[in-house]
Protein backbone atom coordinates (compact mmCIF):
# COMPACT_ATOMS: atom_id res chain seq x y z
CA UNK A 1 0.00 0.00 0.00
CA UNK A 2 2.68 2.61 0.56
CA UNK A 3 4.54 2.04 -2.63
CA UNK A 4 4.37 5.15 -4.88
CA UNK A 5 3.35 4.63 -8.19
CA UNK A 6 4.46 6.99 -10.78
CA UNK A 7 2.32 7.92 -14.13
CA UNK A 8 3.29 6.03 -17.29
CA UNK A 9 5.14 8.01 -19.57
CA UNK A 10 3.00 8.97 -22.95
CA UNK A 11 4.72 9.02 -26.12
CA UNK A 12 4.29 10.51 -29.15
CA UNK A 13 1.77 8.82 -31.32
CA UNK A 14 3.56 9.17 -34.92
CA UNK A 15 6.96 9.07 -36.39
CA UNK A 16 5.79 11.65 -38.80
CA UNK A 17 2.90 13.14 -39.52
CA UNK A 18 3.44 13.21 -43.13
CA UNK A 19 3.38 9.47 -43.31
CA UNK A 20 1.38 8.97 -40.74
CA UNK A 21 3.63 6.35 -39.22
CA UNK A 22 3.46 4.99 -35.38
CA UNK A 23 6.69 5.36 -32.88
CA UNK A 24 7.93 1.86 -33.61
CA UNK A 25 6.96 2.01 -29.13
CA UNK A 26 3.46 2.20 -30.15
CA UNK A 27 3.42 -0.36 -32.94
CA UNK A 28 0.08 -2.28 -32.97
CA UNK A 29 -1.82 -0.08 -30.40
CA UNK A 30 -4.57 0.39 -32.84
CA UNK A 31 -5.31 -2.85 -32.96
CA UNK A 32 -8.70 -3.36 -30.64
CA UNK A 33 -10.37 -0.86 -28.21
CA UNK A 34 -8.84 2.69 -28.56
CA UNK A 35 -9.84 5.06 -26.32
CA UNK A 36 -9.27 8.92 -27.46
CA UNK A 37 -9.49 11.83 -24.62
CA UNK A 38 -8.18 15.50 -24.62
CA UNK A 39 -5.06 16.62 -23.55
CA UNK A 40 -4.84 19.07 -20.68
CA UNK A 41 -2.04 21.83 -20.14
CA UNK A 42 -2.01 21.31 -16.65
CA UNK A 43 0.28 19.24 -14.43
CA UNK A 44 0.62 16.06 -13.90
CA UNK A 45 -0.02 14.48 -10.43
CA UNK A 46 -1.73 11.77 -8.77
CA UNK A 47 -4.06 10.85 -5.54
CA UNK A 48 -4.38 7.86 -3.40
CA UNK A 49 -4.53 6.19 -0.02
CA UNK A 50 -1.25 6.20 2.20
CA UNK A 51 -0.79 3.63 5.04
CA UNK A 52 -1.29 5.55 7.61
CA UNK A 53 -4.95 6.42 6.20
CA UNK A 54 -4.45 10.35 5.02
CA UNK A 55 -4.09 10.56 1.26
CA UNK A 56 -0.82 10.88 -0.53
CA UNK A 57 -0.30 12.78 -3.33
CA UNK A 58 2.42 13.00 -5.94
CA UNK A 59 3.92 15.39 -8.82
CA UNK A 60 4.55 13.73 -12.16
CA UNK A 61 8.28 12.50 -10.37
CA UNK A 62 8.01 13.16 -6.56
CA UNK A 63 6.27 13.02 -3.42
CA UNK A 64 4.22 15.86 -2.09
CA UNK A 65 4.19 17.55 1.17
CA UNK A 66 3.34 20.71 3.26
CA UNK A 67 7.08 21.40 2.55
CA UNK A 68 7.08 20.07 -0.59
CA UNK A 69 4.11 21.03 -2.74
CA UNK A 70 3.69 21.31 -6.76
CA UNK A 71 1.67 24.43 -7.66
CA UNK A 72 -0.64 23.91 -4.80
CA UNK A 73 -1.57 20.49 -5.68
CA UNK A 74 -1.17 19.18 -2.22
CA UNK A 75 -2.63 22.17 -0.31
CA UNK A 76 -5.25 21.99 -2.24
CA UNK A 77 -6.71 18.38 -1.95
CA UNK A 78 -4.41 16.47 1.06
CA UNK A 79 -7.35 16.84 3.02
CA UNK A 80 -10.62 16.52 0.28
CA UNK A 81 -13.03 14.66 1.81
CA UNK A 82 -14.49 13.28 -1.72
CA UNK A 83 -10.97 11.28 -2.25
CA UNK A 84 -11.30 9.79 1.52
CA UNK A 85 -14.42 8.60 0.81
CA UNK A 86 -14.22 7.12 -2.70
CA UNK A 87 -10.22 5.37 -0.97
CA UNK A 88 -13.22 4.40 1.87
CA UNK A 89 -14.88 2.22 -1.28
CA UNK A 90 -12.09 1.60 -3.29
CA UNK A 91 -8.90 1.93 -1.41
CA UNK A 92 -6.77 -0.13 -4.24
CA UNK A 93 -7.17 2.62 -6.63
CA UNK A 94 -4.37 5.60 -7.70
CA UNK A 95 -6.11 8.37 -9.48
CA UNK A 96 -4.34 10.24 -12.07
CA UNK A 97 -5.06 13.17 -13.44
CA UNK A 98 -4.14 16.82 -14.19
CA UNK A 99 -4.09 19.49 -12.15
CA UNK A 100 -5.29 22.63 -13.94
CA UNK A 101 -3.91 24.96 -11.43
CA UNK A 102 -4.48 28.31 -14.00
CA UNK A 103 -6.28 29.06 -16.64
CA UNK A 104 -3.26 29.35 -18.26
CA UNK A 105 -2.49 29.74 -22.31
CA UNK A 106 -5.44 28.30 -23.48
CA UNK A 107 -7.78 30.47 -21.61
CA UNK A 108 -9.19 27.43 -19.86
CA UNK A 109 -12.75 28.50 -17.89
CA UNK A 110 -13.28 29.04 -15.06
CA UNK A 111 -14.88 26.04 -14.24
CA UNK A 112 -12.27 24.31 -15.79
CA UNK A 113 -9.20 25.99 -13.31
CA UNK A 114 -8.55 25.08 -10.23
CA UNK A 115 -9.71 21.44 -10.88
CA UNK A 116 -8.04 18.11 -10.24
CA UNK A 117 -9.35 16.31 -13.23
CA UNK A 118 -9.03 12.58 -13.23
CA UNK A 119 -7.77 10.95 -16.82
CA UNK A 120 -7.04 7.20 -15.05
CA UNK A 121 -7.34 4.92 -12.68
CA UNK A 122 -4.85 2.29 -11.48
CA UNK A 123 -5.70 -0.86 -9.35
CA UNK A 124 -2.78 -1.60 -7.30
CA UNK A 125 -4.11 -5.42 -6.58
CA UNK A 126 -4.08 -6.21 -10.25
CA UNK A 127 -1.31 -3.70 -11.43
CA UNK A 128 -3.45 -2.55 -14.23
CA UNK A 129 -5.02 0.57 -15.32
CA UNK A 130 -8.78 0.26 -16.04
CA UNK A 131 -11.06 0.84 -18.69
CA UNK A 132 -13.05 3.88 -18.11
CA UNK A 133 -16.22 2.15 -18.27
CA UNK A 134 -15.56 0.48 -14.78
CA UNK A 135 -14.83 3.72 -12.75
CA UNK A 136 -16.32 6.63 -14.77
CA UNK A 137 -19.55 6.14 -12.06
CA UNK A 138 -17.74 5.79 -8.88
CA UNK A 139 -16.16 9.26 -9.62
CA UNK A 140 -19.21 10.81 -10.02
CA UNK A 141 -20.96 9.50 -7.52
CA UNK A 142 -18.14 11.35 -5.40
CA UNK A 143 -18.05 14.23 -7.18
CA UNK A 144 -14.87 13.89 -8.41
CA UNK A 145 -13.82 15.46 -11.99
CA UNK A 146 -12.42 13.61 -14.54
CA UNK A 147 -11.71 14.50 -18.23
CA UNK A 148 -14.21 12.87 -20.30
CA UNK A 149 -14.01 10.72 -23.16
CA UNK A 150 -14.01 11.82 -26.47
CA UNK A 151 -14.41 8.98 -28.23
CA UNK A 152 -13.60 5.32 -28.38
CA UNK A 153 -13.40 3.59 -31.78
CA UNK A 154 -12.44 -0.21 -32.40
CA UNK A 155 -9.18 -0.36 -35.03
CA UNK A 156 -8.54 3.04 -36.01
CA UNK A 157 -6.70 3.79 -39.08
CA UNK A 158 -4.56 6.63 -38.69
CA UNK A 159 -6.65 8.86 -40.90
CA UNK A 160 -9.71 8.03 -38.33
CA UNK A 161 -7.45 9.54 -35.11
CA UNK A 162 -6.62 12.67 -37.68
CA UNK A 163 -9.89 13.49 -38.24
CA UNK A 164 -10.98 13.32 -34.48
CA UNK A 165 -8.00 15.63 -34.40
CA UNK A 166 -9.20 18.11 -36.99
CA UNK A 167 -13.01 18.27 -35.72
CA UNK A 168 -12.96 17.94 -31.88
CA UNK A 169 -13.88 21.15 -30.01
CA UNK A 170 -12.14 21.15 -26.29
CA UNK A 171 -15.20 22.09 -23.69
CA UNK A 172 -12.73 23.88 -21.15
CA UNK A 173 -11.81 26.98 -23.25
CA UNK A 174 -14.29 29.19 -24.95
CA UNK A 175 -12.70 28.73 -28.62
CA UNK A 176 -12.90 25.43 -28.47
CA UNK A 177 -9.20 25.26 -28.68
CA UNK A 178 -7.02 22.29 -26.89
CA UNK A 179 -3.47 21.15 -26.41
CA UNK A 180 -3.72 17.74 -28.24
CA UNK A 181 -5.45 14.20 -27.99
CA UNK A 182 -4.39 11.24 -25.90
CA UNK A 183 -4.76 7.67 -26.98
CA UNK A 184 -5.10 4.46 -25.33
CA UNK A 185 -5.40 0.92 -26.06
CA UNK A 186 -5.32 -0.64 -22.04
CA UNK A 187 -5.01 -4.18 -23.38
CA UNK A 188 -1.90 -2.87 -25.50
CA UNK A 189 1.39 -4.04 -24.64
CA UNK A 190 4.47 -2.68 -26.87
CA UNK A 191 7.24 -5.02 -28.32
CA UNK A 192 9.32 -4.43 -25.37
CA UNK A 193 6.32 -5.50 -22.95
CA UNK A 194 5.81 -2.32 -21.74
CA UNK A 195 2.15 -0.38 -21.62
CA UNK A 196 2.48 2.67 -23.61
CA UNK A 197 0.24 5.42 -24.10
CA UNK A 198 0.01 7.75 -27.37
CA UNK A 199 -0.59 11.47 -27.72
CA UNK A 200 -0.53 14.23 -30.42
CA UNK A 201 0.06 17.85 -29.70
CA UNK A 202 -2.28 19.57 -31.74
CA UNK A 203 -0.39 23.01 -32.01
CA UNK A 204 3.40 21.19 -32.50
CA UNK A 205 1.53 19.17 -35.30
CA UNK A 206 0.37 22.97 -37.22
CA UNK A 207 3.75 24.55 -36.69
CA UNK A 208 5.35 21.94 -38.12
CA UNK A 209 3.38 21.16 -41.00
CA UNK A 210 3.34 24.58 -41.75
CA UNK A 211 7.10 25.20 -41.38
CA UNK A 212 8.43 21.96 -42.31
CA UNK A 213 7.07 20.24 -44.74
CA UNK A 214 9.12 19.33 -47.95
CA UNK A 215 12.40 19.16 -45.87
CA UNK A 216 14.60 16.27 -46.69
CA UNK A 217 18.22 17.14 -46.24
CA UNK A 218 19.59 18.09 -42.69
CA UNK A 219 22.39 21.31 -43.29
CA UNK A 220 22.12 22.01 -39.81
CA UNK A 221 20.94 19.39 -37.07
CA UNK A 222 20.87 22.10 -34.20
CA UNK A 223 18.52 24.39 -35.88
CA UNK A 224 16.77 21.99 -37.45
CA UNK A 225 16.41 20.62 -33.43
CA UNK A 226 14.89 23.42 -32.54
CA UNK A 227 12.79 24.25 -35.46
CA UNK A 228 11.25 21.04 -34.92
CA UNK A 229 10.87 20.38 -31.65
CA UNK A 230 11.11 24.03 -29.66
CA UNK A 231 8.00 25.47 -31.09
CA UNK A 232 5.63 28.65 -29.73
CA UNK A 233 3.67 26.38 -28.22
CA UNK A 234 6.14 24.33 -26.15
CA UNK A 235 7.88 27.60 -25.30
CA UNK A 236 4.10 28.98 -23.87
CA UNK A 237 3.27 26.37 -22.01
CA UNK A 238 6.30 26.43 -19.90
CA UNK A 239 6.28 30.21 -19.33
CA UNK A 240 2.66 29.40 -18.04
CA UNK A 241 4.38 27.50 -15.62
CA UNK A 242 5.37 30.29 -13.81
CA UNK A 243 3.53 32.22 -11.61
CA UNK A 244 3.24 36.16 -10.77
CA UNK A 245 6.41 36.28 -13.61
CA UNK A 246 8.32 39.51 -14.10
CA UNK A 247 11.43 39.94 -15.37
CA UNK A 248 13.28 39.06 -12.88
CA UNK A 249 12.79 35.49 -13.96
CA UNK A 250 13.84 35.67 -17.43
CA UNK A 251 16.85 32.74 -16.05
CA UNK A 252 14.25 30.57 -14.69
CA UNK A 253 12.28 30.89 -17.73
CA UNK A 254 15.02 29.89 -20.05
CA UNK A 255 16.31 27.01 -17.37
CA UNK A 256 12.74 26.16 -17.72
CA UNK A 257 12.31 25.80 -20.91
CA UNK A 258 15.66 24.20 -21.67
CA UNK A 259 15.23 21.20 -19.11
CA UNK A 260 11.89 20.33 -20.42
CA UNK A 261 13.14 20.46 -24.11
CA UNK A 262 16.43 17.96 -23.34
CA UNK A 263 14.05 16.02 -20.60
CA UNK A 264 11.20 15.45 -22.78
CA UNK A 265 12.32 15.55 -25.97
CA UNK A 266 16.19 13.64 -26.42
CA UNK A 267 14.44 10.46 -26.85
CA UNK A 268 12.47 11.24 -29.55
CA UNK A 269 15.27 13.42 -31.30
CA UNK A 270 17.45 10.64 -30.90
CA UNK A 271 15.64 8.31 -32.85
CA UNK A 272 14.61 10.98 -35.72
CA UNK A 273 18.21 11.63 -36.19
CA UNK A 274 19.34 8.12 -36.03
CA UNK A 275 21.82 8.93 -32.70
CA UNK A 276 23.06 11.92 -34.24
CA UNK A 277 26.55 13.88 -32.56
CA UNK A 278 24.43 16.88 -31.40
CA UNK A 279 26.74 20.27 -30.15
CA UNK A 280 24.67 21.06 -27.21
CA UNK A 281 26.91 24.33 -26.16
CA UNK A 282 25.30 25.47 -29.52
CA UNK A 283 21.57 23.95 -29.35
CA UNK A 284 21.13 25.64 -26.08
CA UNK A 285 22.58 29.31 -27.46
CA UNK A 286 20.01 28.18 -30.32
CA UNK A 287 17.49 27.38 -27.77
CA UNK A 288 17.47 30.70 -25.99
CA UNK A 289 17.65 32.78 -29.15
CA UNK A 290 14.01 31.05 -29.84
CA UNK A 291 12.90 31.80 -26.55
CA UNK A 292 13.47 35.20 -26.88
CA UNK A 293 12.23 35.60 -30.24
CA UNK A 294 9.25 33.70 -29.14
CA UNK A 295 8.22 36.03 -25.74
CA UNK A 296 10.52 39.12 -26.73
CA UNK A 297 8.09 41.05 -24.09
CA UNK A 298 9.77 39.04 -21.07
CA UNK A 299 13.08 40.03 -21.97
Amino acid sequence: MNEVKFYTHIEKLFESFSSLDLNDELEGMLSGEVYISTKLDGSNGSIRLGGDGELLLTSRTRVLSSEFDNQGFWAQFAGDERFLKYFGEYPTHVLFGEWIYTRGVLKYTEDAAGKFMVFDVFDTSTDEYLPPETYIDALDKFQINRVPIVEKIIDPEPEDIMKVLAEHKSGYNADGEFEGLVLKNYDFRNKYGRQAFGKIVRDEWKEIQADRRSRIVIEDLEQDIIDNYLTRAFVEKEFGKIENYDKTHAGELLGRVWHELVTEEIWHITKKYKNPKIDFARLNQLAIKKIKRTLPEQF
